[in-house]
């Protein structure tokens, strides 16, 4: 005899079981005790193969939400009995057609402040038992559904408790043609005593992919009088999704789970950094040069709280720095804040450019040598997206490559080189004479990307002329039209 069963085989045995009280006439019965002794008796004697126990058995089945299981009760359904059911055109509900104001507003309370588990659970032992196929995922029931394929599923309010209760109202709750809902045979207000129950029939078909929300808001009236003391109006809710898959987007589905890239907030760099040949166009300009161009790298500070400056704090627990910096963010421009705000702005571009650019580092990627690439000598380094700029890599740019096997050293030498050829997927890359002679074939490499800082430096040389020239009449313009903005001694080339 197996040690184990699986959920299938549990399944499957309790179906068995379930037609097996069918044949004999005793499908009705629901007493646990009764059950098992004839589970137990009858049932596994006329077995030919192994049988899990009846615990077990009836694990399978509330599993396969194919069985309502109590300490004391088991009721069995069988899929095959509720999709045959045929259900009178006249029981078909109407959604919504008599809705007051008032459950309106009860409605729009439970959708918009969300607070859904309030009528997950009825009070006084008013409990709804769901039979048929459905999965129970953060309180919601959702019915899987085949393309043009019905499925039903059967919603019984059931009166769990020791004093009856009335059923005064019914909403199910749809907006699409996926739902139709049928209920039982007594009318409302229905009286509901101990063990009583009110069965409403949903069948679900649809021919299009999607997922289908649906609601069913059941009110009703407790124990004593209407209009005593002891009664009060309370609700229970259950909320439905039909969800339509089709063959091709089973096929699509992803196969592991998805996994967010790592991004090494501090590249790898060393004191020892040998250079490659840059590129023709980047020597001999012959252009007078009239302006040095300054660095106007960000402050250190600031990269310090950046940090801090995303985490979007209270204003009462952010550093004095941060506020002062959020503060110049959301001043208006004018021309006093102009430079210092536009500078600010290009330095946190470019602290965010240091974060993007990560990304696209990789790891212990080989390289190779065609010998073909003379004067220099090139190596070649596959790099998927470059065709699409991501990264966005051009002639003339860098990248920092330090040797796999060197990573753990205490100071390796971080090679620099200089893109000369940007291909479909690849970069052809110069790096020193070092390099080359101990390049061989299978040599794998950490490689850092960086991005060109020269349009951010001269944006920056721009804003910073801005204060040495008469612009601001340009820059904020408040004269009539056909005056001109500039005095007649200033003008630009």
């Amino acid at each position: 005899m197996p040690s184990k069963f699986s959920c299938r085989q549990l399944r499957e045995t309790g179906q068995s079981f379930e037609t097996f009280l069918v044949d004999r006439g005793q499908d009705k019965e629901t007493d646990r005790e009764e059950l098992r002794i004839i589970y137990n008796r009858d049932f596994k004697s006329s077995s030919r193969t192994p049988a899990p126990g009846f615990s077990s058995m009836l694990y399978g089945m509330k599993i396969s939400n194919l069985a309502f299981v109590t300490k004391t009760q088991v009721r069995f359904f069988r899929l095959d009995r509720w999709a045959a059911t045929t259900v009178p055109e006249k029981r078909r509900m109407k959604l919504g057609s008599d809705i007051s104001k008032q459950h309106k507003s009860l409605l729009a309370k439970i959708f918009h402040d969300r607070c859904v588990a309030e009528y997950l659970h009825g009070k006084h032992g008013v409990d709804v038992e769901v039979l048929g196929p459905h999965e129970a995922r953060d309180g919601q029931l959702l019915i899987h559904l085949d393309l043009n394929r019905k499925e039903v599923l059967s919603l019984r309010l059931r009166n769990g408790g020791t004093q009856p209760v009335t059923l005064t109202h019914l909403f199910p709750l749809c907006r699409t043609s996926q739902f139709t809902f049928y209920d039982g045979d007594q009318g409302l207000p229905c009286p509901l005593g101990p063990g009583d129950y009110y069965e409403l029939h949903v069948h679900c078909k649809t021919s299009f992919v999607g997922h289908f929300p649906a609601t069913v808001l059941w009110e009703l009236l407790g124990p004593g009088e209407p209009g005593s003391e002891g009664a009060g109006t309370f609700y229970v809710a259950r909320f439905l999704a039909a969800v339509a898959h089709s063959n091709l987007a089973a096929q699509l589905k992803p196969t592991t789970p998805f996994k967010r890239a790592q991004i090494a907030r501090h590249p790898v760099t060393t004191s020892r950094i040998e250079e490659g040949e840059r590129p023709d166009r980047a020597k001999g300009y012959d252009l007078e040069l009239s302006m040095a161009l300054g660095t106007y790298y960000p402050p250190p500070r600031l990269r310090q709280l950046l940090p801090i400056l995303l985490q979007g704090r209270s204003i009462f627990t952010t550093p004095k720095e941060v506020v002062e910096i959020k503060a110049q963010l959301e001043t208006t421009l004018k021309h006093k804040n102009y430079e210092m705000k536009f500078r600010l702005l290009l330095h946190l571009e470019e602290l965010q450019m240091e974060r993007d650019i990560r990304h696209y580092d990789l790891e212990s990627v080989p390289m190779t040598w065609n010998p073909a690439d003379q004067n220099p000598s090139l190596l070649t380094l596959e790099v998927p997206g470059v065709a699409e700029s991501r990264p966005s890599v051009l002639r003339g740019d860098h990248l920092f490559a330090l040797l796999s096997s060197e990573t753990s050293q205490e100071d390796p030498v971080t090679y620099k080189g200089f893109v000369h050829k940007v291909e479909l997927d690849r970069v052809k890359l110069s790096f020193s004479e070092s390099l080359l002679n101990r390049f061989v074939d299978g040599l794998t490499f950490k490689v850092n990307f960086t991005f060109n800082r020269q349009p951010l430096r001269v944006q920056h040389r721009a804003l910073e002329l801005t204060g040495r020239w008469l612009l601001w009449p340009t820059l904020f313009p408040v004269a009539s039209r056909g005056v001109p903005l500039l005095p007649p001694d200033v003008k630009l080339k």
